[in-house]
């Protein structure tokens, strides 16, 4: 499993010491799983760079899971409903306690020329941009503080965080319920979005 997550969260493929350096494990073990692995085709080997890459049986399932996941289906009529209403692009962020970390895994484009594209599927930190934010404001303390370990500058203009004026937004969140941002992901790009929670009343994304 942290095989193909490792291709998952990475570039498209990888070789065995690559693999073997990321999961810290000796290349022999990689090699026996990567084995394991490829005759039920969730890896494949190119043998002309000797480099693995996810196989199709991967990718088969992959779709067929993202398919039926509930939270998807039933937060697509509401991000169509936005997008038609306001030409904006809505987006649907997935919370992933193990990690503190989130995901984009649906959207409705704006028709607008000019528009947010979204990249699906790849974790980000919570540290930057509104979406992650009205995560973050649903968060103990505790796992505020770890979240915001890892130290991610701003990917559009490279700043660190400031904490002092992040945590004074975490509250202003939690009093009025919905994040804003400019320019924290991708330059003059302005974001609004409000968690989304589940039955249990725990954060699960936010929208």
């Amino acid at each position: 499993l942290d095989i193909l997550g490792t291709f998952a969260d990475g570039p498209a493929d990888r070789s065995l010491g690559e693999l073997a350096q990321r999961l810290d494990l000796p290349s022999s073990t990689v090699h026996r799983l990567l084995m394991l692995l490829s005759n039920e085709g969730f890896v494949e080997l190119d043998e002309k760079s000797h480099r693995y890459r996810v196989g199709p049986e991967f990718y088969r399932i992959s779709a067929v899971i993202a398919a039926k996941m509930p939270i998807v289906s039933l937060a697509m009529p509401i991000l169509n409903d936005i997008a038609q209403r306001s030409d904006e692009t809505t987006v649907l962020s997935l919370y992933y306690p193990k990690q503190l970390q989130k995901a984009f895994v649906a959207q409705v484009e704006s028709t607008r020329p000019m528009r947010y594209v979204i990249e699906l599927n790849i974790r980000h930190s919570l540290a930057w941009g509104a979406s992650a934010h009205a995560i973050l404001a649903q968060l103990s303390d505790d796992n505020v503080d770890k979240a915001l370990s890892q130290q991610e500058a701003s990917p559009a203009s490279g700043l660190q965080i400031d904490r002092k004026k992040l945590f004074a937004e975490l509250q202003r969140i939690r009093r009025e319920g919905f994040a804003r941002s400019v320019g924290e992901r991708v330059p003059t790009a302005l974001g609004l979005a409000v968690p989304v929670f589940g039955a249990d009343g725990l954060v699960k994304g936010s929208l």
